[in-house]
């Protein structure tokens, strides 16, 4: 049942998407001419973050594609509503495109901002990944399973931290999922961007991480194995942090 339950919030998804009026609006941007300028690739999240590292490998195979340069531009705060807001008010003419459609869809259905459209004012282009979510825990926390994980939060309700961007941030709704299925309760820590998290579980700021397979594999050691693995300190020395469960399925 907690493996169930957990294992449909576990996942997380990008999804590049272009500000648009009307069908009409985006037809024009798909005439024989586009792209005649370069084009504005708006991230909803800090450097470092996933949805960054993912359009900055993205950006230059588009660029040489298209023709035409791909600027990547962070925006990052209020849970991708400050990036949202910005290309929802640019011309609806294909030359701005912003990424991580799930995160839009969620804010749209726990929070929606009265002064933009929200989803309906973009037009989905392509879906780019998707993937597991993995949870560490510090090594300053005696667990080296989830039904470690879950026993620990019994025993100290309210005590186990996890980092999170806010209400209704993935992490925060996957933790969420796991406290409702296990019947525990957690203590969320607010981050301001992801890149801050990894470092923060390393240090033993936090004990416990959810987060995506692309913002977690530059910090796991190479001999990590397909269930569990150790993420190694930035410095390069003894890791400090466990993988626990790599996959929610």
């Amino acid at each position: 049942m907690l493996r169930t339950a957990v294992s449909r919030s576990a996942r997380v998804a990008a999804t590049l998407l272009l500000a648009w009026s009307s069908l009409a609006c985006f037809a024009q941007a798909l005439d024989a001419t586009y792209p005649a300028k370069p084009i504005r690739f708006v991230i909803p999240g800090a450097a470092g973050s996933a949805p960054d590292i993912r359009a900055r490998a993205i950006a230059p195979p588009l660029a040489q594609a298209l023709g035409q340069p791909v600027m990547v531009e962070n925006r990052p705060g209020a849970l991708g509503v400050i990036a949202a807001r910005e290309v929802a008010r640019t011309a609806p003419d294909g030359y701005t495109i912003i990424m991580n459609g799930s995160l839009l869809l969620m804010n749209d259905i726990l929070s929606p901002d009265p002064s933009f459209a929200g989803m309906r004012a973009f037009a989905p282009v392509t879906s780019v990944a998707a993937g597991p979510v993995i949870v560490a825990v510090s090594a300053t926390l005696p667990v080296r399973t989830l039904r470690d994980l879950v026993e620990r939060a019994h025993a100290t309700p309210g005590k186990v931290s996890y980092a999170s961007a806010g209400p209704g941030s993935m992490q925060q709704l996957v933790a969420a999922a796991l406290e409702n299925a296990a019947g525990i309760s957690m203590l969320e820590v607010p981050y301001k961007s992801q890149a801050m998290e990894i470092p923060d579980l390393i240090s033993g700021e936090i004990q416990l991480f959810f987060n995506n397979q692309l913002q977690a594999m530059p910090f796991i050691s190479p001999n990590s194995n397909g269930a569990s693995g150790r993420i190694a300190s930035n410095s390069g020395g003894s890791a400090k942090a466990e993988i626990i469960a790599v996959c929610l399925k």
